[in-house]
């Protein structure tokens, strides 16, 4: 491993006291005492018998009121014996060895560090021991490395979402273009209501590729932190009507039964986008996992100051197994089968409400489907007001 030497010339000035005076001991400690990194003076034939540490090392190994002395280095590091092994395979002459050594600190628990020991001959003679403290260093690789797991993640999730998005538009740009050339080139063969349905297929293919790039647009603004909040005075009702007007293209208005309450507000304090996005995901998601003969049913009404709403179905409903994972990025049901999506819906759906401060929940419902129930506050205004 890599080892960043900061006062490398200090080291090399130690290194050549060492050079000169060997076995002598005083003049290499007036030396060491005031260095700012662990050093550690010690004789090979005793153990590794400490005879001389500063206080830096004191303290890395906290021991800063107490000596040194009466210890070895083999009560200081649980790895001593590797520190032999690599010994004896430099049997001979060598001047300087690096490598990481883990130390226990007074109280037990492990020190993370490299060491440089600086011998002034062969192993039998004295050496000087540096240490590196790299816990620090160890704890921003730790995080380095997980930065770069999500980076991978990321990364990964996006390869993902090209190509899901890729095939999902491929496939109704495929089957408008089915339909139009048979309408172009054969329309006085069909019947009236034949190419009612084709036009219906193509209809439903241009809102499927509509509400997709909707999505990836919001998504794309999301992640990039330019999604505004910004609330007006606006009718509800009339939101309502509007996002029923855009899902139709799933099926006739029948399909849709809206139940409004009595003490509706005439007006709500809430972002007029943000809500009808969070409209036509839900009902339209309602429709495209209903059968074409069930209705879909949304209730509109007032909670004092909240604006709430329910969007009923009798759909696929979501596996007990998926519930929990019906708001993460990404994420489908197993149920769903060969139904067309990409998985950012209900992702952003939450996100909207969420931005409002407000609350989405959903239960399944007795026999099949599900209700989602959103409420935000909206500081709603009364009719008349």
């Amino acid at each position: 491993m890599f080892i960043l030497i900061e006062n490398l010339d200090v080291l090399r000035l130690g290194y050549r006291v060492m050079r000169c005076y060997g076995t002598s001991y005083h003049l290499p400690c007036i030396f060491l005492k005031h260095l700012p990194i662990p050093v550690l003076y010690m004789d090979l034939k005793p153990n590794f018998q400490i005879l001389f540490s500063n206080r830096s090392a004191r303290l890395f190994l906290g021991y800063e009121n107490a000596s040194l002395g009466s210890l070895s280095l083999q009560e200081l590091t649980p790895q001593y014996g590797r520190l032999l092994e690599i010994l004896k395979l430099k049997k001979k002459h060598v001047e300087v060895l690096k490598f990481p050594l883990e130390f226990l600190h007074k109280e037990g628990y492990p020190l993370a560090s490299e060491v440089m020991i600086i011998s002034s001959g062969n192993c039998e003679e004295r050496i000087l021991l540096y240490i590196w403290d790299i816990r620090r260093l160890r704890k921003r690789e730790k995080r380095f490395r997980q930065k770069l797991q999500r980076t991978e993640k990321v990364s990964q999730a996006k390869s993902i979402f090209v190509s899901l998005v890729s095939h999902e538009f491929r496939t109704p740009m495929a089957s408008i273009r089915a339909a139009s050339d048979l309408l172009k080139n054969y329309w006085e063969r069909f019947s009236q209501e034949e190419c009612k349905e084709y036009l219906r297929q193509i209809g439903s293919n241009i809102f499927q590729m509509s509400r997709m790039m909707d999505d990836i647009l919001l998504l794309g603004r999301i992640q990039n932190g330019r999604l505004r909040f910004e609330t007006s005075l606006i009718d509800p009702l009339e939101l309502c009507h509007e996002a029923i007007q855009f899902v139709q293209v799933y099926g006739e208005k029948s399909r849709i039964v809206m139940v409004v309450s009595e003490n509706l507000p005439s007006k709500c304090s809430i972002d007029p986008s943000l809500f009808r996005y969070v409209l036509i995901n839900l009902l339209s998601n309602a429709l495209k996992y209903s059968p074409q003969t069930e209705k879909v049913i949304l209730t509109l009404c007032c909670d004092q100051d909240f604006l709430v709403l329910e969007v009923k179905d009798k759909g696929i409903g979501i596996p007990e197994k998926d519930r929990g994972k019906i708001f993460h990025l990404f994420h489908r049901g197993e149920n769903v089968g060969s139904i067309k999506g990409i998985g950012v819906g209900m992702f952003m759906v939450k996100y909207c409400v969420s931005l409002h401060k407000g609350s989405i929940a959903f239960k399944p419902n007795a026999g099949a489907g599900t209700t989602f129930r959103v409420k935000l506050p909206a500081a709603c205004q009364a009719k008349g007001g």
